[in-house]
C-alpha cells in the first residue's frame, strides 16, 4: 500500500508543483509541449493503477456489470441497486473496450481505461481553444494537462466523466462560432486600407466571408447541439452547460435548434436500446423512471457529512430535501451570472453544484476544471490543490483500508475534511465577471487575470 501511495502520490505532487510554478510566472509553452506533459504523466499513473490490486468498486463492479447485461441482451438500467443509472451510449464503449481485451488477451483494468484517459488527453487543446488565443490557448493546455482532478479521475478511477466533458467543452466551443450575421451580399470591392474598420476581424475583410459564415452558423448550431446532446448521453449532469450553450448561441432560433439537437441525441439513446441491445420495448417506461429516481447515498461530502457523522448511508429524506436545496442554489447563480460569458456560467453553476449537493463521488470534482483552466480566478488554484488532495485521499489512501471496519473509520475524517474544500470552491466562482462586458485584456476589476472573449465569441441577441 505505501508503495503504491509513494510510486503515485509522487508524480501528481510534482505536476502540481509544476502547475502552480507554471501558473505563477504565466508560462505558456507550445501545444506540444502540454500534449507531451499531460499525455506521459496520464500515461504513467493509468499503468501503475492497472496493476494496483485496489481497483475502484464502480470501475470493477458496476461498468462490467452493465457489459455483461449489453452482451446477454438485458437492459442496463435495470440492473439491480442501479448498478448502471445513465443512458446506454457509454455502456456500448465499454462494451467495446471489453471485447478488445479479449482479442488481444488484456484485462479489463487495461481497456478500460482507454477511453477515460484519451478523453482527457483530447480535453488538453480543447481547454485551450476555450480559453482563446495565443498566450492563453497555450497556458491553459498547461495548466489542464498538469492537473491534479483531471488525472485521478481519468487514470486512476478511470470514470465517464472526462468523455462527457470531451462533447460538453467541443460544444461550447463550436456554438461560439455561430454568430449572428446579415443576410449574405454580394462581395463588395475590395476594402482600401483607409476604409478598415479599427479592430475588426482581419478575417472579415476577405471577400466572400460573410457567405462563408452564414453557411457555417447553422452548422454550427447543430453540430454545438449534437456535441451537447452526445455528452449528456454519456452522463446526465452535463445538463449543467445547456444555461452557457444558450448564452453563447447568438438568437432564440439558433437556441431552439441547438435544444432539439441536444434532446434529440438521448431521446435516440433511449429509443433504440430495445433495438440495438434486444431488450423488451415496454422496459423504456422502467428506464425514463430510473433515470429521474434520486439515488439517496449520502454522507461522502459537505453538509451531509455532517448529518451523517461522516458515514456513508441511504438517506432518501436527506436526498430529496438536498436536491430541493440544489435547485434553489442552482437558479440563484444562474441569475447571478445570466449574462457572464458562456465558460464563466458554466464554471459558477458546476462550482455551486459542488458546493451544496447532498451527494458526491470524486469524480465530479472534474466538471469545471477545464473551463476554470481555461478562464482561471484568485481562487482557482487554492480549491485545484484542495480538491486534488481531497480526491487522492479517496483514491490513494481510503481505497486501501484492510477491510470494512478501517474503511468506516477512515471515511469519517476523509468525509469531514471536505468541508473544507466547500469555502474555496465559492471562493473560485468568477464573482467580478458576472458580466460578459466586463471582460476586459490584462487584469480586471478584482485583481483576476481576465482575457477578452476571442473574435469567435459575440454577446447574443434576442
Amino acid at each position: 500500500m505505501v508503495g503504491h501511495l509513494l510510486i503515485t502520490a509522487i508524480p501528481l505532487a510534482a505536476a502540481t508543483l509544476a502547475a502552480l510554478l507554471a501558473a505563477w510566472r504565466r508560462w505558456a509553452p507550445p501545444l506540444a509541449v502540454a500534449l507531451a506533459a499531460g499525455i506521459a504523466l496520464r500515461l504513467f499513473i493509468a499503468a501503475v493503477a492497472v496493476e494496483d490490486r485496489a481497483q475502484p468498486i464502480d470501475f470493477m463492479y458496476q461498468f462490467t456489470a452493465a457489459i455483461q447485461a449489453v452482451l446477454h441482451h438485458q437492459d442496463p438500467l435495470q440492473l439491480p441497486n442501479a448498478q448502471w443509472h445513465f443512458l446506454p451510449a457509454m455502456a456500448y464503449v465499454n462494451v467495446a473496450e471489453y471485447k478488445l481485451g479479449y482479442l488481444i488477451h488484456l484485462p479489463w483494468q487495461f481497456t478500460g481505461r482507454i477511453a477515460p484517459v484519451t478523453a482527457d488527453i483530447v480535453l488538453i487543446p480543447l481547454a485551450g481553444l476555450l480559453a482563446g488565443t495565443g498566450g492563453r490557448r497555450h497556458r491553459a493546455a498547461l495548466q489542464y494537462a498538469l492537473n491534479p482532478i483531471a488525472v485521478l479521475i481519468s487514470a486512476v478511477h478511470a470514470q465517464i466523466e472526462p468523455v462527457a466533458l470531451a462533447f460538453g467543452v467541443a460544444a461550447l466551443i463550436v456554438a461560439r462560432r455561430a454568430r449572428a450575421v446579415p443576410a449574405p451580399q454580394p462581395d463588395p470591392p475590395a476594402p482600401q486600407p483607409d476604409s478598415a474598420v479599427r479592430g475588426a476581424d482581419p478575417l472579415a475583410q476577405r471577400p466572400g466571408f460573410r457567405a462563408r459564415q452564414a453557411r457555417w452558423s447553422p452548422l454550427a448550431v447543430q453540430v454545438s447541439g449534437a456535441l451537447l446532446g452526445m455528452a449528456i448521453a454519456i452522463n446526465s449532469w452535463p445538463a449543467l452547460l445547456i444555461p452557457g450553450l444558450l448564452r453563447a448561441l447568438p438568437t432564440w432560433r439558433a437556441r431552439l435548434a441547438a435544444m432539439a439537437w441536444t434532446a434529440g441525441i438521448p431521446l435516440l439513446f433511449l429509443g433504440t436500446g430495445p433495438f440495438v441491445i434486444g431488450y423488451p420495448a415496454r422496459l423504456l417506461a422502467s428506464d425514463i423512471h430510473e433515470l429521474a429516481t434520486v439515488r439517496g447515498v449520502i454522507g461522502d461530502w459537505g453538509w451531509t457529512a455532517i448529518v451523517t457523522g461522516g458515514n456513508e448511508t441511504i438517506g432518501p429524506y436527506w436526498a430529496q430535501r438536498g436536491i430541493l436545496i440544489l435547485i434553489v442554489v442552482l437558479l440563484a447563480v444562474w441569475y447571478l451570472w445570466r449574462h457572464a460569458h458562456p465558460a464563466d456560467l458554466i464554471a459558477a453553476l458546476c462550482l455551486a453544484f459542488l458546493a451544496g449537493t447532498d451527494r458526491l463521488g470524486d469524480q465530479y470534482l472534474l466538471w469545471p476544471v477545464p473551463w476554470q483552466a481555461a478562464r482561471p480566478t484568485r481562487g482557482t488554484w487554492i480549491w485545484f490543490v484542495l480538491g486534488g488532495a481531497w480526491s487522492a485521499a479517496g483514491e490513494l489512501w481510503l481505497a486501501h483500508a484492510p477491510n470494512g471496519i478501517a474503511w468506516h473509520f477512515m471515511h469519517q475524517p476523509w468525509a469531514y475534511s471536505s468541508l473544507a474544500v466547500l469555502p474555496f470552491l465559492v471562493l473560485a466562482m468568477p464573482w467580478r465577471r458576472r458580466a460578459a462586458s466586463r471582460v476586459t485584456a490584462g487584469t480586471s476589476g478584482d485583481g483576476e487575470r481576465a482575457s477578452a472573449p476571442p473574435a469567435s465569441y459575440t454577446a447574443p441577441t434576442t
